[in-house]
């Protein structure tokens, strides 16, 4: 076998180490994006929701609010009238 028979020998492997390395950094920047991308789709979702959960908590203590200050209203009509509407908010989030 001649040396530069030889020297394509080692070279190729080399070659195939560099590449293998190269490789395993891409997977892992790949991951650690992936992994990024997941906790802001995650931090999105929140802020969605509890932006979405924002007027009925409004509603709620409006509701509350009205049923102390009408003194000549009965109580039992106002909850009802809660009831109905924590009813419909929860059938909208589902």
């Amino acid at each position: 076998m001649s040396e530069d028979s030889k020297n394509r020998g080692l070279q190729a492997p080399q070659g195939a180490r560099e590449w293998l390395s190269q490789m395993q950094q891409l997977s892992e920047q790949i991951q650690k994006q992936q992994h990024n991308s997941q906790q802001m789709i995650q931090e999105l979702m929140n802020t969605y929701m509890q932006m979405f959960n924002i007027p009925h908590s409004y509603l709620q203590e409006g509701m509350r609010l009205a049923q102390e200050d009408m003194p000549g209203t009965p109580g039992e009509e106002i909850s009802d009238e809660i009831r109905k509407t924590n009813r419909r908010s929860a059938g909208r989030s589902s």
